[in-house]
Order: structure tokens, then C-alpha cells, then sequence
């Protein structure tokens, strides 16, 4: 109760003249530091786009497909083709038109590698788990041998 009475009785100085000046000038602060935050979010988003773009990877005309982590097959980008890629996993056809790559059917059951799309660029990869087969688009010939 006598902690309650003391809080109580120093009520009117926190309020006083003197203190409600600090608060506005901490509450100016950190509308400050807000914009400053914003800035600084805006300035990191923009850098990261930048590198995103600068950094995303270079269109490549060659690919290399693995079946069970063994070159199955490898080609040009530059001529389109229809792979048939049949393994005891399964069977894929694999498209290769206008300087990409994508899968066109397999006999997988989930089908999501239908849904990775047209790739082109060095380092970009197709990969279907249930057909343990990975199409990987690639730069130079050290990507291959690693």
C-alpha cells in the first residue's frame, strides 16, 4: 500500500512541464529513427534486387540429364529435341525448344516436376524425386566433371 502512495504522489512530477518536454522531444526521436529505418529498408531492398539480377545466372546452351547421379544423356540448348528418358524408376520426356528445357510428361505421381518450367540459364535444374532424375543446365564443361 505505501508503494501505491509513493507512485501516487510522484504522479504530478512526471507530468510537469520539464518532463512532458522530454517526452515530445523522445517522441520526435523516434519518428526520426522510423523514417531512417524506412530509408535504409528501401536502400537493402533495392541493393538486393541489384545483385539478384546481376548475380542470377547467364543463359547457357548446354545441359547435362542424371539418372540415379549417372549421366544419362547431355545436348545443346540450340537444337530443339524430345528426350525419352526411361529408367527403372520410371519414364520422362523431356523437351528441349526456342533455347530451353522443361519436362513435358512423366510417369511420376506427383508431377511436380512438370511444374518447374522452361529453364535456360547456367546452373538452373529440373529435378523429379520419384524418377531420381536431375535435368541441369550448365556452363562449362567443370560444372559436369566438378
Amino acid at each position: 500500500m505505501m508503494a501505491l502512495t509513493k507512485f501516487l504522489e510522484s504522479l504530478p512530477i512526471l507530468i510537469s512541464g520539464e518532463n512532458m518536454k522530454g517526452m515530445i522531444k523522445k517522441i520526435q526521436m523516434e519518428k526520426t529513427i522510423n523514417k531512417i529505418d524506412y530509408l535504409v529498408m528501401v536502400i537493402l531492398l533495392l541493393l538486393s534486387a541489384v545483385f539478384f539480377l546481376l548475380f542470377q545466372g547467364e543463359k547457357s546452351d548446354r545441359f547435362v540429364v542424371y539418372v540415379e547421379n549417372e549421366i544419362y544423356t547431355s545436348g545443346t540448348l540450340l537444337k530443339d529435341d524430345i528426350i525419352q528418358v526411361v529408367s527403372q524408376n520410371g519414364e520422362m520426356e523431356i523437351v528441349v525448344e526456342n533455347g530451353e528445357i522443361f519436362i513435358s510428361n512423366s510417369t511420376c505421381q506427383d508431377k511436380i516436376c512438370l511444374l518447374q518450367g522452361k529453364k535456360s540459364k547456367s546452373g538452373s535444374k529440373i529435378i523429379c524425386l520419384p524418377n531420381k532424375t536431375v535435368v541441369q543446365i550448365i556452363g562449362d564443361i567443370d560444372e559436369v566433371t566438378g
